[in-house]
């Protein structure tokens, strides 16, 4: 007797625990599950304005391919990475939205409180540690195009001495300011990349202060890894060379500009939505490359026809894989070889980097 009532009991237990299960998943309005072609609706949530931030603008030239495809889209701009998401993510949602890309490594935490509870949605997630069923994480491998341009900074600089304004301290701007320097010495073995950090992705008068300060100290190329094309500005008040980030920005001051590392989401979210669309969608920890299409550079100005030369082949090696960005040797900032001979750091040493090459003045926060 006592056998059947536990079974009664559990029996009960797991209907309750099945019920509260699906008292907390949704459906999006009007969505039956499965997405085709004739009700796939993709929104985009921005931390920045597309008419200021080339960070948004990036993404926001990959959404407008997607509605010349035909796809629906949505957007919500100037996100901050707080409570915001969850507003966001409420409005994608209750206007249908099944296929939502999240483009800030800080919304990480709410998509994924939100792919819990809308399973039948599919999420993407820009620069995000994991992944579930029915979310992707999306990256490229920025620092490849870094290296382009500090090729481009090296040639170019005569005084041998490069600025380079960054936003927050963590592997990714690391990275990429170790390869811009290893591409500038690549040209120039003498060159010092001097970097002033910011602590912010995007405040324009910072960055304004910051390019000031570095254009005083006597750089006559400057960089930067920020949302804000405020120091191209200012370094062409000062007739300063600059190179720029993630989108063309040659159009500020054509006769100063060299080039600029480009971001190309669309090369990631064309692919997502067509394998969304064939049925064939698993989530993925997706970090494009050059190879792919993922990331690039910009035309090139205002540099000599050698130099030209010489980052087409670099860019040409990129591409096939003969050229390696950290491929040792490679000596670190206190001229201790952070790199063996004939070795190639790995994605996870690349993704948790936190040291600084030869040749960049600073100190590492």
């Amino acid at each position: 007797m006592k056998s059947v009532r536990y079974s009664i009991l559990i029996s009960s237990l797991l209907l309750s625990a099945s019920l509260l299960f699906l008292s907390c998943t949704r459906k999006v309005k009007g969505f039956t599950g499965v997405i085709t072609r004739e009700n796939i609706h993709a929104g985009f949530i921005y931390s920045g304005e597309k008419e200021e931030d080339v960070f948004t603008q990036a993404f926001e030239k990959a959404r407008i391919n997607l509605e010349k495809d035909g796809i629906k889209t949505s957007y919500i701009e100037n996100i901050s990475e707080t409570s915001d998401c969850d507003r966001a993510l409420n409005i994608l949602l209750e206007k249908g939205c099944n296929v939502i890309y999240a483009t800030r490594y800080g919304f990480s935490d709410t998509v994924f409180k939100y792919a819990e509870k809308y399973p039948d949605v599919r999420f993407s997630c820009f620069a995000s540690e994991k992944t579930s069923k029915n979310v992707s994480s999306f990256s490229a491998k920025i620092y490849e195009a870094r290296y382009l341009t500090g090729m481009a900074a090296g040639a170019k600089s005569s005084t041998g001495k490069i600025g380079y304004i960054a936003s927050i301290p963590i592997p990714e701007v690391i990275r990429g300011l170790n390869a811009f320097t290893l591409g500038a010495r690549k040209m120039n073995p003498e060159a010092i990349v001097e970097v002033i950090w910011t602590d912010t992705w995007y405040d324009p008068y910072l960055d304004e202060k910051a390019a000031k300060i570095l254009i005083d100290k006597g750089c006559d190329v400057l960089s930067w890894h920020q949302n804000s094309a405020e120091a191209q500005k200012v370094a062409a008040e000062n007739n300063v060379y600059s190179t720029g980030f993630i989108s063309s920005t040659r159009d500020i001051a054509p006769d100063y500009y060299l080039t600029a590392a480009i971001y190309n989401w669309e090369s990631y979210i064309k692919d997502d939505v067509k394998k969304i669309l064939e049925g064939s969608w698993t989530e993925r920890n997706y970090w494009g490359s050059m190879a792919e299409g993922a990331v690039d550079i910009d035309g090139l100005y205002n540099i000599d026809s050698v130099a030209m030369l010489d980052i087409n082949d670099a860019k040409k090696d990129i591409i096939s894989g003969k050229l390696k960005i950290f491929q040792g040797p490679v000596f670190g900032q206190e001229y201790n070889l952070a790199i063996e001979e004939g070795k190639n750091l790995s994605d996870m040493e690349l993704l948790t980097m936190k040291w600084y090459t030869r040749g960049i003045l600073g100190i590492l926060k």
